[in-house]
């Protein structure tokens, strides 16, 4: 898993050193964690299994 949130906050041009990473609940279906960084915090959400835009529709249904 560390080497997937490296790639993503890489992509996301956060190229700081990775800290901690805490595992958190995220419901029943997906991973979570907090993930901190040497210049900023943040929630990772992760479903390998779901569609590419299964978080942007569940940040959509939530802002509802």
């Amino acid at each position: 898993m560390r080497e997937k949130i490296e790639n993503v906050l890489k992509d996301m041009g956060d190229t700081s050193s990775l800290k901690n990473i805490y595992s958190v609940s995220g419901g029943d279906i997906s991973e979570a964690y907090r993930i901190i960084t040497s210049d900023d915090q943040y929630f990772f959400k992760y479903n390998g299994k779901a569609p590419n835009d299964f978080f942007q529709k569940e940040a959509e249904g939530l802002r509802m």
